[in-house]
């Protein structure tokens, strides 16, 4: 029986033994897991940041775009204007009399409202 003592203290340490090789096993496993997970979050947050960055100069682009067209359009409406009021301006230039006679019925008709009196 003093034989199998001392091989079954010596199975209990080898035994021990192992339980500490597991129990730093799994620390080990459980560190490389969190190592893991805070890697791929880095990265993860990495690739949002870059995702955001890449959507706010598209947005600046676009908005930039909008702006130009709404410029050229605001340019052009404005040309307008002014090629409007020189075709009046020529028009007033090219018969006077016509334009005297309507500014002249324009005018009557204002007083009328204004006045309130009815002919």
């Amino acid at each position: 029986m003093e034989t199998s003592k001392p091989k079954v203290n010596e199975d209990i340490e080898i035994l021990k033994s192992d339980v500490r090789r597991l129990r730093a096993d799994v620390v080990g496993i459980v560190h490389s897991a969190k190592s893991r997970s805070k890697d791929t979050v880095m990265e993860t947050s990495d690739r949002i940041r870059g995702m955001m960055t890449d959507l706010g100069g598209k947005a600046a682009d676009i908005g930039s775009k909008a702006k130009e067209q709404v410029l050229d359009r605001t340019e052009a409406l404005k040309d307008r204007g002014y090629e409007v009021v020189e075709n009046w301006r020529g028009g007033i230039e090219h018969r006077p009399v016509t334009s005297l006679l309507v500014a002249f019925a324009a005018g009557l008709v204002f007083a009328m409202f204004i006045t309130r009196r009815r002919y």
